[in-house]
């Protein structure tokens, strides 16, 4: 999940890592840049994915050599925290990645388009079978969560994902509610200006904006505005469609999986 490269340049992280924290803020740093989750008044656990691209199983010594690379940098920013790999080859690295979640409070993995099979195997189970929200960011990325929009479709997942966000959102200095129109009805009690009013009673600075997909996809749509906005975070809920809804109607989840997030997500199933 985060790039750490050995002296020849090759991409390491063949296994997922769980991390307690009891700090006030959790910054990684990475050879091509930083990832930054600022949760400041929150006593935070998280769990961090790794893989080994280009596939195959891990050289002799090589897990070793990777646990200690991230201790050294949990040392460096002086952050307490758990290195552990996988202990059994019984278990698939998806699995063992949402066991550690399930015993966090969030999860963290850089994704990029063009993502690995094995990449994208662990970030589903990191979605769909932790039951805990997980972060997906680009490589490099630096952000304070200061400007968060959340995708709001009313869906048990969304709202998994919103109170998953939670500490994020309170303390952000502006969280957008946006709801594509054109795509379904809202009722009433599902409305994004009702979330709005829940968030604010949270103390998060809200705002609630309709959007119109067009011949956008969802995915697109709120992709397009959060940058638009300047946002640092989306938040949004992951949803397992069959194939057939897939073909037909698309997938938000599966466009993020397919292309990559261009902004950091919080996602929850």
């Amino acid at each position: 999940g985060f790039g750490m490269r050995n002296g020849q340049g090759r991409q390491l992280g063949p296994h997922p890592f769980s991390h307690r924290d009891g700090s006030q803020g959790i910054r990684l740093r990475q050879d091509a840049g930083e990832a930054t989750l600022a949760v400041e008044g929150h006593q935070v656990s998280w769990a961090l994915g790794g893989v080994l691209e280009g596939g195959g199983e891990p050289e002799d010594g090589e897990e070793n050599l990777i646990a200690q690379r991230v201790r050294d940098l949990l040392n460096g920013a002086g952050v307490r925290g758990d290195v552990r790999g996988r202990s059994s080859f019984a278990y698939g690295i998806g699995e063992v990645f949402a066991d550690q979640m399930r015993v966090s409070d969030i999860g963290m993995m850089a994704f990029a388009a063009g993502a690995s099979a094995g990449s994208q195997f662990v970030a589903a189970g990191g979605i769909f079978s932790s039951g805990r929200p997980l972060i997906l960011y680009p490589s490099g990325t630096q952000s304070r969560c200061a400007r968060i929009t959340i995708a709001w479709d009313a869906s048990p997942a969304s709202v998994r994902a919103i109170h998953g966000a939670m500490p994020l959102i309170s303390k952000a200095e502006l969280v957008t509610v946006v709801s594509i129109t054109d795509d379904k009805d809202f009722r009433r009690g599902q409305s994004g200006a009702e979330l709005a009013h829940l968030l604010a009673r949270h103390g998060a600075k809200t705002e609630f904006r309709p959007l119109q997909r067009g011949g956008a996809s969802v995915m697109g749509a709120v992709a397009d505005f959060a940058q638009s906005a300047r946002s640092d975070l989306l938040v949004m809920g992951a949803v397992r469609h069959s194939l057939v809804h897939k073909m037909m109607y698309g997938s938000a989840t599966q466009d993020i999986l397919d292309g990559g997030p261009s902004l950091p997500i919080l996602t929850a199933a």
